[in-house]
């Protein structure tokens, strides 16, 4: 990797127990430039890809996200599945680096929903991984959450990390020796692979 902070995130079900996200800090020594995130917008692009941008936010912190997938302007309704789902979308906080891991609700015309759990006010940086023709893209925005009331709202934290303000790479499986680990959500439901996300300060390429 690039040189630069990163934060390594396990999101995973335990069989017969919880869903656990288990994070840890890692350094790549050498010289970068840290990477604000840029401001929201309604689309993102990736690969020649155009993904749409709609969401609907309520007073407690709730999100509904739509995302909608174009080619050369013309709509995608193929998306192959990965890792089971659609899609999949995460949302990091610019200030305290929550973390939030959503799976899609469905895929309709073209259009993956999201409800998203985003209890914190501020800034996020989100990254929404498809899979078309093969291949694996991450398509990344930015949303501001607004201020939210409620028991589940939980106020931004004006720190040291709003200056160092960072955001995530494009998804990796890290290969075990013993490849990638199968873990099942739920008793009787199919395993899904270990999956871990790395996130810099610094931009990927």
């Amino acid at each position: 990797m690039p040189p630069g902070s990163y934060r390594a995130i396990a999101d995973f079900w335990v069989d017969k127990g919880p869903r656990l996200a288990l994070g840890v800090d890692l350094s790549v020594a050498g010289t970068y430039r840290p990477q604000v995130l840029p401001a929201p917008s309604t689309s993102a692009a990736v690969d020649g890809y155009e993904v749409s941008v709609h969401t609907v936010a309520d007073d407690r912190g709730n999100v509904e996200i739509a995302l909608t997938v174009r080619l050369d302007g013309a709509l995608v309704t193929d998306l192959q599945p990965y890792l089971g789902a659609s899609g999949h979308l995460i949302g990091i906080h610019s200030g305290d680096l929550a973390y939030a891991h959503v799976h899609p609700n469905d895929y309709e015309d073209g259009t993956v929903t999201f409800d998203a759990e985003l209890p914190r006010e501020g800034r996020y940086g989100m990254y929404f991984d498809f899979k078309h023709h093969g291949v694996v893209r991450t398509a990344s925005f930015t949303f501001d959450q607004g201020l939210a009331a409620g028991d589940a709202f939980i106020p931004a934290e004006k720190d040291v990390f709003e200056e160092l303000v960072t955001h995530m790479t494009r998804t990796r499986l890290f290969e075990l020796e013993s490849g990638p680990m199968a873990l099942s959500k739920e008793p009787g439901m199919e395993p899904v692979e270990y999956e871990v996300r790395s996130m810099g300060q610094n931009e990927l390429q």
